[in-house]
């Protein structure tokens, strides 16, 4: 073949693969539609021929697209559950709770954006363990017997909102958890969030900085707002929130590297209201109600810088 003819080949190539990659974007679409009672894989995941699974639903939206879900389900195997979310979308609920048995697993691409709202989960709940700098969004969410595993990886900042949610049931583990697993942070935001009948209610570990705000954190079996460090900082700031009622403590600090601030924050009826052990920090503004706890150390004023 010619020199000539061989960049006619090349150039055919490349315009084959352009082509179907237009074509392949071309089969997505901004919204698609999933039941797990009347939906079905083969369907176009229309509103009136949605999927049955949300992995087909997530192939066929668009990036920054919306998977809307139509209906609730407590049968296991429904929606194709555990499936993971693997590029920048919206799943929300047609207008009424979608019900979601299993887990979610969200690892999007570097700089992926999430959004979950309208939710309830059920068993397992969400669980992020990818480091690409994500930022995941929960909203008027619930999780039953289910949790939130917030655990980036490697060194990129990972961001989460939980607002206007209800976290409970979680009996044997943490209703909450921000787990950096290397030293790339975690910063997170939980905003008129409901935490309770968990074993920890709110638990941030290194590398994690958090702030609470307008928040119930009630009747856990350990402790309500835990902040642990071992070898990296971590922060919790509280404001505008009550932690009750929890059977170990109601704010806890453990290790040197570990801070809570608390700001207008309500401790009550916890077996130990303020604690802090092994060099951790729990430091007050000093506008805070802390009563009817069995045992409370003293909080330490917060520097005004």
């Amino acid at each position: 073949m010619t020199a000539r003819g061989l960049k006619s080949t090349s150039i055919l190539g490349l315009a084959f693969l352009f082509l179907s990659a237009l074509h392949a974007e071309a089969q997505t679409t901004e919204r698609t539609y999933v039941s797990g009672h009347t939906g079905n894989d083969s369907n176009p995941c229309t509103l009136a021929l949605p999927c049955q699974t949300l992995r087909a639903a997530m192939v066929a939206v668009r990036t920054f697209g919306e998977v809307v879900v139509l209906d609730t389900s407590e049968d296991t195997g429904l929606f194709g559950i555990p499936v993971t979310i693997t590029k920048s979308l919206s799943i929300i609920s047609a207008g009424g709770r979608a019900g979601i048995v299993g887990q979610l697993l969200v690892s999007p691409e570097a700089g992926g954006q999430v959004l979950l709202r309208g939710l309830d989960f059920m068993t397992s709940g969400v669980q992020v363990t990818t480091g690409l700098g994500l930022s995941l969004v929960i909203d008027d969410c619930t999780f039953y017997t289910a949790s939130i595993a917030f655990q980036p990886s490697g060194t990129a900042t990972s961001n989460l909102v939980v607002r206007n949610s209800i976290v409970s049931g979680n009996t044997g583990g943490t209703g909450i958890l921000i787990q950096p697993t290397s030293t790339g942070k975690a910063v997170v935001a939980l905003e008129n969030v409901n935490v309770n009948n968990n074993q920890f209610g709110v638990r941030a570990t290194d590398y994690a900085n958090v702030t609470v705000r307008s928040s119930v954190i009630s009747e856990n079996s350990a402790s309500g707002i835990r902040c642990d460090s071992s070898v990296g900082a971590v922060s919790i700031f509280v404001e505008h929130t009550q932690s009750s009622h929890n059977a170990g403590n109601g704010v806890l600090a453990v290790g040197a590297l570990a801070l809570v601030r608390i700001s207008d924050v309500t401790i009550t009826d916890n077996t130990n209201g303020v604690y802090y052990v092994s060099g951790g920090t729990v430091c007050s503004f000093g506008n805070n109600s802390i009563a009817g706890n069995t045992v409370t150390l003293p909080p330490t004023p917060c520097p005004l810088s």
